[in-house]
């Protein structure tokens, strides 16, 4: 077992079972649709979009072996592997949506993934992707105060190789082919950023958000 694998094999269980209903919700007019997603953990988020029809295919790439395991019978597909090192090429097919739910803060080189993964999307295939903001409030007051502190969960999770801001998420993706048609934070605001927002005219709203949601769509005619 590598080190890498190794950290991963410390989490407890449900560090790897969050099911991303929100995002599934946001597609849940589709049908039939073939969706990868990269670190899908004990593979609940599939699972619901299969259950509701929405996937007819869902493949998916996991790092940790025990949580793609435990997915494997749920989905069409779960590769276990590293997905800095993966050939997608072994996937053979065109996909009508991708999932990048918190891994891209887990990868080495996550720009030449979303790189290496752009030509299996069909066209206007949909991407829904979430990471930590590291220029949320209370990272700046944390870095204020001399302290870069890391943690088994949140924004300074360990195994974090690589931190985003909104701007610099988004870009990423930009890079890569993407048409951004949404960014925002993962879940609702609290009263009192939302209110610190309205007194700032949004313009210091990325400090509120403490993880960052991207939706968009592949665009070839981009790259």
């Amino acid at each position: 077992m590598s080190f890498e694998t190794d950290s991963y094999a410390k989490k407890p269980e449900d560090y790897f079972s969050g099911v991303r209903a929100d995002i599934i919700q946001k597609i849940s007019d589709r049908k039939s649709l073939k969706i990868l997603e990269v670190g899908c953990g004990l593979g609940g988020t599939g699972a619901l979009a299969l259950r509701n029809g929405i996937a007819a295919e869902y493949d998916a790439i996991e790092l940790d072996e025990k949580s793609a395991e435990v997915a494997r019978p749920k989905l069409t597909n779960v590769y276990n592997e590293n997905v800095d090192q993966f050939d997608f090429n072994t996937l053979g097919k065109t996909y009508d949506c991708l999932i990048l739910s918190e891994v891209m803060e887990h990868l080495a080189y996550p720009w030449l993934a979303l790189e290496r993964i752009a030509p299996l999307l069909a066209p206007g295939a949909l991407v829904f992707a979430s990471s930590p903001n590291i220029a949320s409030i209370g990272i700046l007051k944390a870095l204020i105060r001399g302290q870069f502190r890391y943690t088994e969960w949140g924004v300074m999770d360990v195994t974090h190789l690589r931190w985003f801001t909104p701007g610099s998420f988004m870009e990423m993706f930009e890079d890569a082919g993407f048409c951004t048609d949404k960014i925002g934070p993962v879940g609702e605001l609290s009263k009192g950023r939302k209110a610190f927002n309205i007194l700032t005219f949004e313009a210091f709203s990325h400090l509120t958000w403490n993880q960052i949601l991207y939706e968009g769509h592949y665009s070839q005619s981009k790259r």
